[in-house]
This record gives C-alpha cells, structure tokens and sequence, in this order.
C-alpha cells in the first residue's frame, strides 16, 4: 500500500525562519549551506520545509513515534535529486519515503510518498 503526503509553503512565510537564528535551527547545517548558496536562498528554504512537514505527516501515518522537524533532514544528492535522511536511524524502522520538491518565486511544494 502507498501512503502519500502534500505540503505547500507560501515563500514569503519562509523569510522569518532566515532571519531568526532561533527559528533557523529547525535546518541542519547541511541544509543551510545547501540553501544559502542560491541567490533566493528563501525559494529553496521553502522547499526544505515543505519537504520536512510532509514527511513528518506521513510518518505520523506509519510510526507510532513522533518525529521533530530537526529530527529530518533533507538532503541533495549531486544530481539535485532530495532525499530524506533520518538523523536517528534506529528510529525510523527502515522506512522508505520517496521525495519530490517543486517551488516558483511564491510557493514550495512537496509530495513524500512511502510504501507500506
């Protein structure tokens, strides 16, 4: 059985998060550097978020255990292609999320989907 997940995060939402060196912490520093290196580092900030709340939604889905978004991390392969990495890998139980990430100057968009 697939289970799927959608997120959409308006751009604009996502310039708080640069500007608070508290709220951006719920990035890895990997994420962060990925990010920063664009031009409109927000675009790609969004995407990240979009990307780490539709995997906690589908998680929530398949585990009984709660997950953080500091506890995702999305990384790039050097294709680009984005992968969820688990930064507790005991706790995700061998789950497999396949990850799309799109955005636009105005919004991200994220579709996670795990066979189960």
């Amino acid at each position: 059985m697939n289970l799927s997940e959608i997120t959409i995060v308006p751009v604009k939402n996502i310039e708080k998060y640069i500007k608070n060196p508290n709220l951006l912490q719920i990035f890895s520093d990997r994420e962060i550097k990925y990010c920063s290196k664009f031009k409109d580092s927000s675009i790609h900030f969004a995407g990240k978020l979009a990307a780490k709340k539709s995997s906690i939604k589908l998680l929530k889905k398949i585990s009984k255990e709660n997950y953080l978004l500091r506890d995702i991390e999305i990384i790039n392969l050097p294709s680009g292609k984005p992968l969820v990495h688990f930064k507790n890998p005991k706790k995700n139980k061998n789950i497999k999320i396949s990850l799309s990430i799109s955005h636009t100057k105005d919004i991200a968009i994220s579709l996670c989907i795990a066979n189960v």
